[in-house]
């Protein structure tokens, strides 16, 4: 089937909302609404300066990151690919198996969960990609790769894609998370997956590639190293 992107997406019902991650709801919530980022159309297509990461150096990552004080959740990076993942590629006919995943989208969490954030669409998710991009080198080929693994996910309850949704994207816990980083407004809001100790779904998500969870992981620590030479720019 086709799929709508949709525009300013609603509300929703949702799951859950009210199991935290010990701590950390005040550091997400730091990450999100410290209105120090505030982006524009054209900031999300910039080129940025990269810098290498270390541990992988086929990686870079934007040099110019505005922040030198990570969050303690890792949720600001791991939400936007989690998602981008689950749902259809941009201009994508979309397989049945998507379908979930467009609707846990679109429902998951309910108001109190966004506040006063709007809840992104699948267009808005489609816009991110290239802000994505330029921040992390690897982005493409890790959605891709997390998209492999998540259609040979297997479990008593579901396999592939359909499996994924119903084991680990039925529960929210803090807020919803920005789309783009730290940034609520631009595009909206995406439902914050739970990764509460009781129910740890963005790590069960991002284990089904463990490789890619240490690119990640590293990825991200570079962004908050001291500002050093930029090595080239991001590919367009």
């Amino acid at each position: 089937m086709g799929y709508s992107a949709g525009g300013k997406g609603g509300k929703g019902r949702g799951k859950g909302g009210k199991s935290k991650d010990a701590g950390g709801a005040d550091s997400w919530d730091a990450a999100q609404s410290s209105g120090k980022i505030k982006l524009t159309l054209e900031d999300l297509t910039r080129v940025h300066p990269q810098r290498v990461v270390e541990a992988f150096p086929q990686l870079t990552v934007a040099a110019d990151w505005p922040e030198s004080r990570a969050p303690r959740s890792g949720s600001a990076f791991y939400l936007p690919l989690i998602w981008t993942a689950l749902l259809p590629p941009e201009a994508s006919e979309g397989p049945s198996c998507f379908d979930q995943s467009v609707q846990q989208l679109n429902s998951l969490g309910d108001e109190k969960h966004f506040k006063w954030a709007r809840r992104a669409s699948l267009l808005d998710v489609w816009q991110a990609q290239v802000y994505w991009r330029q921040i992390f080198s690897g982005w493409d080929d890790w959605v891709t790769r997390l998209r492999v693994a998540m259609a040979a996910f297997e479990s008593p309850d579901g396999c592939g894609i359909e499996g994924v949704v119903k084991c680990h994207v039925q529960r929210v816990s803090v807020t919803a998370g920005a789309l783009v980083y730290g940034d609520l407004e631009i595009l909206g809001a995406l439902p914050h997956i739970s990764n509460a100790r009781k129910s740890p779904d963005q790590d069960a998500i991002l284990e089904l590639d463990l490789a890619l969870r240490l690119e990640i992981e590293a990825s991200v620590a570079t962004l908050f190293l001291p500002p050093v030479a930029p090595v080239a720019n991001a590919p367009t």
